[in-house]
């Protein structure tokens, strides 16, 4: 803080000037703010104090006290001032801000209704994908329904055709057995020599396979049904033929009252009409397999 030194008034053209006196507030108050007292004279050489800070003038009066308020409101409009300022910029920088926002705001509101719009798209395209995909999937599976409604139909009626063709030859096959049956019994009622001519007769066909009629079935059951007699001659094993017919699951009993011969000869026309319809015949410990079906 500079002191305050009395000094011998100055005089210009005899004129006295008078010291402006700044008191130890004044004093304190501009060495706070970084100024400096001045006394001076104006163009009309009047007294005045001036206040400067550094090279730069800041404010003068006619006092200090005059001075000092002036710099003190020269201060205070120059800090409100920076103030406004820094308001106004704060305030351009929030409404930049702002503007930004918005835009960007605006550009995502644009992105995003372009992207509901894609998805939306999509979506449809989807929906339209499925849509034809299921009435592909049911005109194929409606063609796959009709293909095997077709199938089974056929398989029915083919069924239907193999069970009539099966029926049918079960059917003639009970009509030859049963003919052969009649035969035999009526043969038996003609007496001996009526027999004689038929078993002459199946002899000369037999004889032309070893006494039968030629195929597997009918030599693995002369080899099963034949036995010697006491003079060395073959015989027909008339047991071991009905035990062939039962492990077949052949009544053999309802042709017992037939002589051998023709008992052999029916029993044997019942198990190649199994072999004729798939089923497999068991002759001793040995089996004839059927045919495959045609």
């Amino acid at each position: 803080m500079a002191k305050n030194t009395k000094k011998t008034p100055a005089t210009t053209n005899s004129t006295v000037v008078p010291v402006l006196k700044v008191t130890d507030p004044q004093q304190k108050k501009a060495d706070d703010l970084g100024w400096t007292f001045k006394q001076s004279v104006n163009n009309s050489g009047v007294p005045i104090m001036q206040i400067s800070k550094g090279r730069i003038l800041v404010a003068e009066g006619i006092s200090a006290k005059t001075a000092l308020d002036a710099a003190i409101k020269i201060k205070i409009d120059a800090d409100t001032a920076r103030e406004r300022k820094v308001e106004a910029d704060a305030a351009k920088d929030n409404e930049k801000l702002l503007k930004k926002q918005k835009r960007a705001a605006a550009i995502k509101e644009r992105e995003d209704a372009k992207a509901d719009k894609l998805a939306e798209r999509d979506a449809k395209a989807k929906d339209r994908t499925a849509e034809k995909d299921n009435r592909d999937a049911a005109k194929l599976k409606a063609k796959e329904d009709a293909k095997a409604a077709r199938e089974t139909v056929c398989a029915k009626k083919a069924k239907t055709r193999e069970a009539e063709k099966i029926a049918k030859a079960e059917k003639r096959e009970a009509e030859k057995i049963e003919r052969d049956v009649k035969r035999a019994e009526q043969e038996e009622e003609d007496g001996p020599a009526s027999l004689n001519r038929s078993m002459q007769t199946y002899r000369e066909q037999y004889r032309k396979f070893n006494d039968s009629c030629g195929d597997d079935l009918a030599e693995m059951l002369r080899s099963e049904t034949t036995k010697q007699n006491k003079d060395g001659d073959d015989v027909l094993d008339l047991k071991a033929l009905w035990r062939v017919a039962k492990d077949n699951g052949v009544d053999y009993k309802k042709y017992g009252h037939l002589n051998p011969g023709h008992q052999r000869m029916v029993i044997s026309n019942v198990l190649r009409g199994m072999l004729n319809k798939g089923t497999d015949v068991k002759v001793g410990n040995k089996t004839v397999k059927a045919p495959p079906a045609k």
